[in-house]
Parts: structure tokens; C-alpha cells; sequence
């Protein structure tokens, strides 16, 4: 099964978002700017440590990404974007 290649600036930022905090946990600093763990937490309003919202980060975004998927694998008529193939 082909890899569906979601093109959508949100999806991009949230999954830059995504690795910049997993490399934050791991112990990573970015300089002279608030901690992308800080930045999360104030847009999405998650709470808890750094791993907690790492992992509550994790799953919004996957639920954000399938529920983009679907609605252009409808919005298409059922094709899945790069590839014949339906959507599991």
C-alpha cells in the first residue's frame, strides 16, 4: 500500500511541532526562544510534563491527520490522493 502524502500546511507545522518536542524530551534546547514544550501547551492547552504532553500531543495529531485524510478521501470521491487505494 502506497504512503498517502497529505499536502497541508497545518498537518506540516503540527508534525515539526511534533519533533521538535520529542527532541526537547530526549534533552535537545533551542536557543534564545520559548520551549516548544511552552508552546504547545499554551496552543493546545495540554497539561502535564514534558512526556505527557508529548504523548497527548502524539495522538492529536494523528487524529488530526486521519480526519484530514478522510474528509479529502470523501471530498475526492472515495481516491485516495497519490494512489488507487482505499483508505484503512
Amino acid at each position: 500500500m502506497k504512503k498517502l502524502i497529505i499536502n497541508a500546511p497545518y498537518l506540516t507545522r503540527l508534525a515539526i511541532l511534533k519533533g521538535a518536542l520529542k527532541l526537547e524530551v530526549l534533552g535537545m534546547k533551542r536557543s534564545r526562544t520559548p520551549t516548544v514544550y511552552s508552546l504547545v501547551k499554551k496552543e493546545f492547552g495540554f497539561k502535564g510534563s514534558k512526556q505527557s504532553v508529548l504523548d497527548q500531543f502524539c495522538v492529536f495529531y494523528e487524529v488530526q491527520k486521519r480526519d484530514y485524510a478522510e474528509r479529502h478521501y470523501i471530498a475526492n470521491g472515495g481516491i485516495v490522493p497519490g494512489g488507487n487505494h482505499a483508505l484503512h
